[in-house]
């Protein structure tokens, strides 16, 4: 019976060296707010945003196609932004006024590539806030074919990809 249990666990190991590394996400993203400090305009009617860069690498062995984090009119956005845990997705854009989503909308991520994005946190996003404070914020992405629709350009040539959360970068608002 040892015996038996011995050679279905050395049968085993392949297998799970498998699974370990099925589990290194496609997407690697990394974040950092442009400046750590953003200062609130005087008035309340005047637009504030934080800036945010990000740098996204593919991991995969195959060349995939995302969303550009500042693309409108696709709906949910895959691109989620998290502050002080509170999570939301990014801003889809009016349906009626909007630009649409297009052919530039769509990022080809070659493998082992790496590129730069920028996008802001600004008063569409759910979980927005003019409040001064400290704050942490990290960003994923999770695009889903089945539950996904565009006012423009067609999403069929989009990968099915998810990302884990980036790391989380800290700024302040004053």
């Amino acid at each position: 019976m040892h015996q038996l249990r011995t050679i279905l666990i050395w049968l085993s190991i392949p297998f799970l060296c498998l699974r370990v590394h099925s589990q290194i996400d496609p997407l690697y993203i990394e974040l950092s707010s442009t400046d750590s400090v953003f200062k609130l305009p005087i008035s309340a009617e005047v637009w504030f945003e934080v800036r945010f860069n990000c740098v996204i690498k593919n991991n995969s062995a195959q060349t995939i196609w995302i969303v550009n984090p500042k693309a409108y009119k696709i709906f949910p956005h895959p691109w989620s932004i998290s502050i002080n845990g509170q999570e939301a997705r990014f801003w889809s854009g009016d349906p009626r006024c909007a630009p649409s989503f297009n052919k530039s909308d769509i990022i080809e991520i070659h493998p082992g590539d790496i590129i730069k994005r920028s996008f802001t946190w600004h008063y569409f996003v759910g979980n927005f806030t003019r409040a001064p404070g400290n704050y942490t914020a990290k960003v994923r992405y999770n695009y889903s074919p089945g539950a996904t629709f565009t006012m423009g350009q067609s999403p069929n040539k989009l990968s099915n990809v998810r990302s884990n959360w980036s790391n989380v970068t800290e700024f302040k608002i004053q």
